[in-house]
Parts: C-alpha cells; structure tokens; sequence
C-alpha cells in the first residue's frame, strides 16, 4: 500500500539546556579518622542533584583546592552538556551534621561557611573581621553573619565566584599550572602604603575571599546547628571547642553561652 502525496514530518531541534552539577571536594593528605567517614556515609545530598565527588590527596591545602576547582571546571568544558553549579569543600578533620550541605544549600548564598572553631584550647571561632580585626563575637548562635574570612572546611561556593576570580583578577597560576584561586602565604615582607614594613603569613582561605571581596561577594557563617561542625584532632581524639564537645559527649546537647543568655542546642547530630 502506497502512502499519500500529502505526507510531511515536521522536525525541529532546540539546543538543550546544560545540566548543572555540584562538585564536592576534599582535599586531604590521605589518612582519615573512621569519625570522619561516618559523617560522610551521613551526609545529606541536595535532591535530584548530580553531584561529583573530587579528591585531592597529599597536596598543600591552597594547592590541592585549586586543582578541585580547575577539575570542576574542566568537566563542563570537555562535556558541554554539564555545567558546574557550584563547589562544596569538606576538609578531613572537620566533623560535619547530616544536613549541612542541604542548609547552605538552601540559602542560596554565592559564598556560605558552616561554623567550626580553631583547635585552640580558648574557643576562636573560624569567622573573622578584617585585617587584624579578629574574631566575630557580637552574635547569637543561629543567626547568619557576614565576615571577611572564614575557614574554608565546610564552605558552599557558587562555581560563577571562581569563573570572575579567574578572569577578572589577576591571580596567575599555581606550581601544577592551575589558576591560583587559593595561594598560602608564609613569611613574606611587605610594605603598607604608609611606608611601613610587616611580615604577612595568609592562610590560603583569606587569599581567596580577598580576590571574592574585591568583586563585590560576601561572605557568610550560618550559626545554625545544621552547619555547625566539630574540628577534630584525631591525635588527641577530641574536638573542639571543647567545652562544647565534652557535654555534647556525655548530655547530646550543646550550650552556648552568650550575652543574652545560654542558647541550648538538644539532641545534636
């Protein structure tokens, strides 16, 4: 049976849209404690993400979270159709809840920091105020706060922060040839515009939320107990701050005390 004159097939093809990823990376020197690995078989992932999971072992940590940028990066350019939504850095002493990656997530911020303390036997909170500003106080547990600097061990970025940084600072390259996002700075003399001479030590952190700052991005601590997280020295097997990480051990709550009174947290993950 023959078909009719009149027979058409009307095709058109729109170009699809890239399908956006998030990259988690980890910079690590190799050896994890197993309190580590259970708050990663733990952790929450955003739904109906597609998520890469990249691992950097044996590098300086500045070196090692520029080669998982460039890596996330590089994968939308050899697949055009993915595109990286954004970079989320666990560091291998920091002890994160379950649902801390969905509560950066869910604010939508284009650099966000859960909140983790220095291992120092004084609680110094990882959030800080400009140049030899120190530490971030004036704040109630909960609340989210903008800083200059922040440790990077659970930070959220979104990927379009390192795409201007890298074309629009001139930031160079690494020892490995990748752009130089993250760059730790030991001992160098520098002169102030006054005249005057200081020695600067950076940690590879404030490098990059410096060149963010110069762009105009904010960064941001959420207080919250979803994004609080436990800095680990796995020699000592203990956290900190230790004061918290003692009763969270023995009641399951943490307390915080504040200027407004203490702020409890129950039934902490």
């Amino acid at each position: 049976m023959s078909r009719g004159a009149s027979d058409a097939h009307d095709i058109t093809v729109h170009e699809g849209k890239a399908r956006e990823f998030l990259a988690i990376g980890l910079p690590t020197l190799g050896m994890v404690h197993a309190f580590f690995l259970a708050r990663m078989l733990n952790l929450r992932l955003p739904m109906n993400t597609v998520v890469t999971w990249i691992y950097v072992v044996g590098k300086e940590v500045g070196d090692a979270r520029n080669e998982i940028v460039a890596k996330a990066l590089q994968r939308e350019e050899r697949d055009p159709s993915l595109r990286c939504k954004a970079v989320f850095f666990i560091d291998d002493d920091v002890l994160l809840h379950p649902d801390c990656l969905l509560k950066l997530w869910s604010l939508r911020r284009p650099i966000v920091s859960g909140l983790y303390y220095a291992k120092t036997s004084v609680p110094q909170p990882l959030a800080l105020h400009d140049e030899f500003g120190g530490v971030a106080r004036s704040w109630r547990p909960g609340e989210l706060i903008e800083v200059a600097g922040h440790g990077m061990g659970c930070t959220l970025i979104d990927a379009d922060v390192f795409r201007r940084v890298r074309d629009e600072r001139a930031i160079g390259v690494d020892g490995d040839g990748f752009p130089a996002w993250f760059k730790t700075t030991r001992d160098q003399g520098i002169a102030r515009p006054d005249g005057s001479e200081i020695t600067k030590n950076e940690t590879e952190d404030m490098h990059f939320l410096g060149h963010a700052r110069a762009l105009g991005y904010q960064p941001i601590v959420d207080t919250s107990p979803q994004t609080f997280a436990w800095h680990f020295d796995a020699k000592k097997m203990t956290g900190f701050p230790q004061k918290q990480w003692a009763e969270w051990h023995s009641t399951g709550r943490i307390t915080w005390d504040t200027d407004g009174g203490p702020v409890v947290w129950e039934n902490c993950a």
